[in-house]
């Protein structure tokens, strides 16, 4: 990982966390601030990267994978976008859904690690983690029927997920040189 794609993700992880805040503070209308916010960082990284795929990375290898990326951030970001007058019930179990996604592809990511021999773990306990989190934040908000309870388990799920992609960005990547 760059130096400059390190920063990125432990800014992008900063905002994170300052919207976790957010949803703390004020947990009625927090939510949906941060929400909308989520929803336009979506759409906003969809657009990016499909952009990105029409101007340089179909002619690269792996471009594809961009192209789907940004097929699939434009389509949640669109989908998130038409559900703004949605119950905020159904918008928490929504982006607990997403949260629980995201767990999966960290999983997802830990199997193709291991699979090629390079540092797993952290990605696996992580998605699990973030699994974890969604699936006590959706139950806990059965049991105890509290909306407030669910939005502050999704923000402190937020709060996890940052500090694992600052963790994920600190940490020291093998650099391997290719000598003539």
């Amino acid at each position: 990982m760059s130096n400059l794609r390190k920063a990125a993700s432990i800014t992008y992880s900063i905002l994170e966390i300052l919207l976790a805040l957010i949803i703390l503070l004020v947990p009625d209308t927090g939510f949906v601030i941060v929400f909308t916010i989520l929803v336009f960082l979506m759409i906003a990284g969809g657009i990016k990267d499909l952009v990105f795929y029409f101007t340089m990375a179909r002619h690269m290898v792996g471009g594809k994978t961009l192209l789907y990326r940004g097929l699939i951030l434009l389509d949640f970001g669109a989908f998130s976008l038409g559900l703004a007058d949605v119950p905020k019930f159904f918008l928490i179990l929504y982006m607990l859904g997403v949260h629980a996604f995201s767990g999966a592809i960290e999983i997802m990511r830990a199997l193709e690690a291991r699979s090629f021999g390079s540092s797993w773990h952290l990605n696996m306990s992580f998605g699990i983690a973030n699994i974890v989190i969604a699936l006590f934040a959706v139950v806990s908000g059965f049991i105890f029927g509290s909306m407030t309870f669910v939005t502050a388990v999704y923000a402190l799920g937020l709060v996890y997920s940052a500090i694992g992609r600052i963790l994920r960005a600190l940490r020291k990547n093998a650099v391997v040189f290719i000598q003539m």
